[in-house]
């Protein structure tokens, strides 16, 4: 059975809307999961913060739940960038694909997304301060540093960003074409 582009189009959208959608719950079980585990069972994430630091030799429960808690304000500014993406693809699985709607929603994930890259650039600077506070004085630390997957975030928000003005413009140029004709 053959099916027109415009049906691959929204068959196609409307599978990623339902899987970004699933990726997303996932998420938000992942993030309620991680605040949960810091509090009824801190020794686990005790043993990670020592891995993560080295250099730390003490950690407490409070320093457990504050870190999990940076972490999941991470974990919760990624869970709207994909929830905008999933908008979008709705979006775009709906009558007119090439919509001002979808470029809407696009734009939004990727600021999402850049908010949080930059949160996870800088949430390091009083990740390493919480992790230290109990060592004795001049063996606390700051640090921060930049990797591969914060550019590799930085880029995926502006190629999005990108791609969501072409299609806004790609929209405003099939508006005006319809209004010609």
């Amino acid at each position: 059975m053959e099916y027109s582009m415009s049906t691959k189009v929204t068959r196609t959208s409307q599978k990623l809307a339902l899987l970004l959608r699933a990726v997303v719950i996932l998420a938000l079980v992942a993030g309620l999961a991680l605040l949960a585990g810091s509090v009824l069972a801190p020794e686990l994430w005790k043993g990670w913060i020592r891995n993560v630091y080295p250099q730390v030799t003490d950690v407490s429960e409070w320093q457990v739940v504050l870190l999990a808690l940076l972490a999941t304000a991470q974990l919760g500014l990624t869970t709207i960038a994909l929830w905008w993406l999933a908008r979008m693809f709705s979006s775009v699985s709906g009558e007119e694909p090439l919509s001002l709607e979808a470029a809407a929603h696009m734009r939004r994930a990727s600021r999402w997304l850049l908010a949080a890259t930059v949160y996870a650039m800088v949430a390091q600077i009083p990740a390493s301060l919480v992790a230290s506070l109990n060592q004795p004085e001049g063996a606390r630390f700051i640090a921060l540093g930049l990797s591969t997957s914060h550019a590799s975030g930085v880029l995926a928000s502006l190629v999005l960003y990108a791609v969501a003005s072409i299609q806004e413009l790609a929209a405003q140029v099939r508006d005006d074409n319809r209004q010609i004709v």
